[in-house]
């Protein structure tokens, strides 16, 4: 049960009936045909599963002599007949399973004291309005992102957001004013500084911090660059409009994946829309209708275009450096300052590209090969600005403007919680040679506000621990560490190149424990002399608070992914409660199921179960 439940299959079947499992032209389920297969290799459940279809044979048998008999049939339920096999019992096992898990991340978060919550809300195939609710905490060193909840939303206002999740944290016996931190997305009714969910939060803690998901933060970023740039607009709608025309039909698909598979053999995952060739084959293509030809040498010559091509190229450019970040971005238990340095290089990037215009720009039109407008006889203008030329007009308007509205984005768009992030890099390692003689006068101010501990403590305690922080990682090295020699944890803090493979190998650096350099192994550090001396509690309670605060909302984000392959066209009746229960079980696979705890609770569910299980 548990592994059909982790790998989101489902269970239910055309026919569930006890009596007809040994007819095997009927779909029973995924559930009822596990059991079928393991029973071969299991002599107890062989039998368990054998005395069921006789019990249920013999029931069957006489509810249908009952009927021929003309006698009256009382209800349809099981009675006293328990197989543990029927939906009634699977559907119980699943919620105690639910609860079990739930309360188990209750019960953490309570431990840890602090915690951060990520809100997001989407459209499932029943067409409801179903919101996640995410925390982040910090419990034994590890930083926790984990679904707590999934609750179906009929008011989406601020305040009737922030109403119907007060009222669900009551229900969990947790305290909404222990929240220290929120991440949502750019809505009005989250972000609202009035009466936006945000505003609500901070009506309860006035301490509390809220971050814009960095992550759509970014994307936003990229959108800027694209509007009021007539070649960027041209371009994106091109490419809207042409793999538009290529869906339309399997034949154009037909084209695309022929050309595609020559043109990448070695590898699928290079794999890329080729859409100047699928237009140049699909022209020339005599299955094709005079319609479909002619759009495709619309589309052709369009794509042939210059200003298409360079602009095409500004933008690749752009997302080399752009897509890794926003790729990093996306991995869980991503801390705050990691975050924002991450956008400080794409800044830092984009500004020198921009502030090295001419040889960037000439770099990239070297590699597009540009004809020249011919003249018309008598012709004397060259265009209808004498004093500049095709190249340096595309140049201010398109390659200038993009990283200039790039640059501006990313400076207004990360304006916030800047005391903050100034107060996080006193706390980087990376930092502790500079603060060893004395700490900023105006560092720590807003960190000891938020935490409410004195700030003179504060610094205090941080100037001392970074000047025995390398005497202190030397000797935990020699005596805590558990890892090999070999083992390395890469640190990615300058510019990234990554895939999708690449992704269990970010959390790792997210995690980093060894290289003693980064936020989370100053923290490991004080987490060991907590334990054993209870020297720097507070600089170890300000660390706690800093990586408590969530960045972005991606874990709502996985969460939907999930809904859509819990909850399918052919499984759109499911109840709020199975399914929600069904979420924690394939996201929260890790937390450990007690079995001796799921058969207390079913036992304590009805009297003939206790009697079955407990005496």
């Amino acid at each position: 049960m548990a592994w059909l439940f982790q790998q989101g299959l489902s269970y239910r079947g055309k026919d569930e009936a006890a009596y007809n499992l040994e007819d095997r032209s009927v779909n029973h389920g995924n559930f009822l045909e596990l059991v079928w297969l393991i029973k071969d290799y299991d002599v107890v459940l062989n039998e368990h599963i054998q005395n069921s279809i006789h019990l249920s044979n013999k029931r069957k048998e006489k509810e249908l002599c009952n009927i021929k008999n003309g006698n009256q049939v009382h209800g349809h339920g099981r009675g006293s007949l328990v197989t543990f096999l029927s939906k009634t019992f699977v559907n119980k096992l699943i919620l105690i399973i639910g609860q079990i898990i739930q309360n188990k991340l209750i019960n953490d978060i309570k431990q840890a004291k602090l915690f951060s919550i990520m809100v997001d809300s989407t459209q499932d195939v029943s067409v409801l309005d179903q919101l996640a609710i995410c925390v982040r905490y910090v419990l034994n060193n590890e930083v926790h992102e984990k679904l707590l909840k999934l609750i179906i939303v009929y008011d989406s206002s601020g305040k009737g957001l922030y109403d119907l999740i007060s009222s669900e944290f009551h229900k969990l016996t947790l305290d909404i004013s222990k929240i220290v931190g929120c991440s949502f997305d750019g809505a009005a009714n989250m972000k609202g500084t009035y009466n936006g969910l945000q505003s609500h939060l901070k009506n309860k803690n006035p301490l509390c911090v809220y971050t814009h998901c960095v992550g759509h933060v970014l994307n936003l970023v990229m959108v800027d660059s694209s509007e009021y740039c007539v070649n960027a607009e041209f371009l994106f709608g091109l490419v809207q409009q042409s793999s538009t025309f290529l869906l339309d039909s399997y034949k154009r698909m037909k084209v695309w994946s022929e050309l595609t598979k020559k043109t990448h053999t070695s590898n699928d995952k290079l794999r890329r829309l080729n859409l100047i060739g699928a237009t140049q084959i699909i022209s020339n293509h005599s299955t094709f209708d005079s319609k479909t030809k002619f759009t495709a040498r619309t589309l052709l010559q369009n794509w042939s275009k210059f200003d298409v091509i360079m602009t095409a190229a500004i933008y690749l450019d752009i997302f080399s450096i752009s897509s890794p970040i926003s790729k990093f971005l996306q991995s869980p238990s991503l801390n705050y300052l990691t975050a924002f340095n991450m956008i400080n290089n794409l800044h830092k990037e984009i500004r020198s590209r921009r502030d090295n215009a001419d040889s960037i720009f000439i770099n990239l039109y070297t590699k597009v090969e540009y004809q020249k407008k011919k003249k018309m006889s008598g012709e004397k203008a060259t265009d209808e600005r004498p004093n500049m030329s095709q190249i340096d007009r595309f140049k201010i308007e398109t390659f200038n403007y993009i990283h200039d509205i790039c640059v501006n984005s990313l400076d207004k768009r990360f304006i916030s919680n800047t005391k903050l992030l100034s107060d996080c890099v006193c706390l980087d390692p990376k930092n502790f040679n500079s603060i060893k003689n004395e700490v900023p006068a105006n560092a720590l101010i807003e960190l000891s506000i938020l935490t409410t501990i004195d700030r003179n403590t504060l610094a205090y305690e941080l100037q001392q621990f970074a000047l025995q922080f390398n005497s202190i990682t030397k000797t935990f090295e020699a005596t805590f560490t558990h890892l090999t020699e070999d083992s390395q944890f890469p640190i990615y803090e300058h510019e990234l190149d990554l895939d999708e493979d690449q992704a269990s190998v970010i959390d790792s650096s997210n995690n980093c424990k060894t290289c003693n350099n980064c936020l989370r192994c100053a923290f490991n550090v004080l987490y060991n002399i907590v334990q054993q001396s209870g020297c720097f509690n507070n600089i170890y309670y300000a660390y706690k608070f800093v990586l408590t605060l969530p960045c972005t909302q991606v874990t709502c984000e996985r969460t939907f992914s999930k809904l859509k392959n819990i909850k399918t066209k052919l499984r759109s009746t499911i109840s709020q409660d199975t399914m929600e229960a069904l979420l924690l079980m394939n996201i929260e696979r890790n937390v450990e199921i007690d079995k001796e705890s799921v058969i207390d609770c079913i036992a304590k569910s009805s009297n003939e179960l206790s009697k079955l299980l407990l005496n």
